[in-house]
């Protein structure tokens, strides 16, 4: 049989007719939102802020004449802080008590802890004093008052070193801090706020104050089962 296609290149059939065309129907796509029920979030409780601790700091502003003395008896034995031992009362500090608001009158056992805004330790204090023009900008804080019991026990020492460079000062100033008897308070109390802290001065022990010299000696004594120190800090 004579092939009728003569030369043609044979056709590759796919199905049953090649000639068929293929219909594609892209119907649309649906989208189909399910709206869910939108969930009710609790606003979250207001934020409220811890109120600041009052501030024991005095600002003292005067403008005095070329007269008037400031009025400070000071105690230079503490390196950080400048206690007041006396305000003098014919004075600029002096005449600043009688006029100044409630509360804002410079007392003893109050300190210095700037002067003209600027802190420093007491030596800097001092001599931005002698250079203080007559306008006087000090800022004063007010001491914390408390007391410590420590029970005496044997071979346990005090654990204090103390000082004082004269005999107008106010009490001991603590100057180290070493094992014994005031650490153990410190690590026991459950006030942390009544820590013992260096540049924290005694003032009076077992219930008697005196001059640094008496309260070294009652400090000394080792004759009662139990020691009582009061303290003043000038720490924030």
């Amino acid at each position: 049989a004579k092939d009728v296609m003569g030369d043609a290149p044979p056709v590759a059939i796919v199905g049953d007719d090649p000639l068929r065309e293929a219909v594609v129907i892209q119907q649309p796509a649906v989208a189909v939102i399910l709206e869910e029920e939108e969930e009710v979030k609790e606003a979250p409780p207001p934020v409220v802020e811890a109120p600041e601790p009052p501030s024991n700091d005095i600002a003292v502003r005067i403008s005095r004449s070329d007269s008037d003395k400031l009025g400070l008896e000071l105690d230079t034995s503490n390196e950080k802080f400048l206690p007041i031992v006396k305000v003098l009362a014919e004075s600029a500090i002096g005449k600043w008590n009688k006029t100044c608001a409630a509360g804002s009158d410079v007392r003893h056992g109050d300190c210095i802890i700037k002067v003209r805004n600027e802190a420093g330790n007491s030596p800097e204090l001092i001599e931005k004093m002698q250079t203080m023009s007559n306008d006087v900008e000090l800022t004063i804080r007010r001491s914390k008052e408390f007391v410590i019991v420590l029970k005496r026990r044997p071979d346990v020492l005090l654990g204090i070193n103390v000082a004082s460079n004269s005999s107008a000062a106010i009490g001991l100033v603590i100057t180290a801090l070493n094992n014994g008897l005031v650490t153990d308070w410190n690590k026991n109390t459950t006030d942390k706020t009544n820590q013992v802290q260096v540049f924290d001065n005694i003032v009076a022990i077992n219930g008697k104050e005196g001059t640094p010299e008496d309260l070294l000696h009652n400090l000394k004594d080792g004759s009662t089962p139990e020691v009582t120190m009061k303290i003043l800090s000038w720490h924030v």
